[in-house]
């Protein structure tokens, strides 16, 4: 009888291989991941990338500024167009906030021994005909507040 039974068995065969889709649960937790990962490393780079363009617009502003004066030497003109990139500046990082000229410079440059100094150049003499403040002092002031270079 142990004969009659075995051969009635079938040969040893190999289960069908596994397909690939669907995917197991586990993948599918792997691939959020990954793309959450990018997604947040593609964000960073940008806003990274972002901070140093407006350094380097401000600092080109600047030198512009500066040719101007140069060529012109009218201290007036530049104590307003200075005074107009520091607010633009302070406006660019934090929008509807610091109207005033004080304010906007402690924001950029916060507890700066220089910030006092700087406010005085660009507020001596603001409404007179002619301005008699040092151009050159200015500019390199706020050069350095900039952290440009020549």
């Amino acid at each position: 009888m142990d004969e009659a039974v075995l051969s009635q068995l079938k040969d040893i065969h190999m289960p069908t291989p596994p397909s690939w889709w669907p995917l197991p649960p586990g993948y599918y937790l792997v691939l959020a991941a990954l793309l959450l990962l990018g997604l947040m490393l593609w964000f960073l780079i940008r806003w990274f990338n972002r901070a140093p363009s407006l350094k380097k617009q401000a600092c080109l502003e600047l030198r512009l500024i500066e040719k101007r004066f140069l060529a012109s030497n009218d201290a007036r003109r530049l104590q307003t167009e200075l005074n107009r990139l520091v607010r633009r500046l302070a406006m660019a990082k934090k929008p509807n906030s610091h109207r005033d000229l004080p304010s906007s410079i402690e924001y950029l440059w916060p507890n700066n021994k220089k910030n006092q100094q700087l406010v005085e150049l660009l507020s001596a003499d603001r409404f007179k005909v002619s301005a008699t403040i040092d151009g050159q002092q200015l500019l390199s002031l706020l050069r350095e507040q900039l952290l440009c270079r020549r």
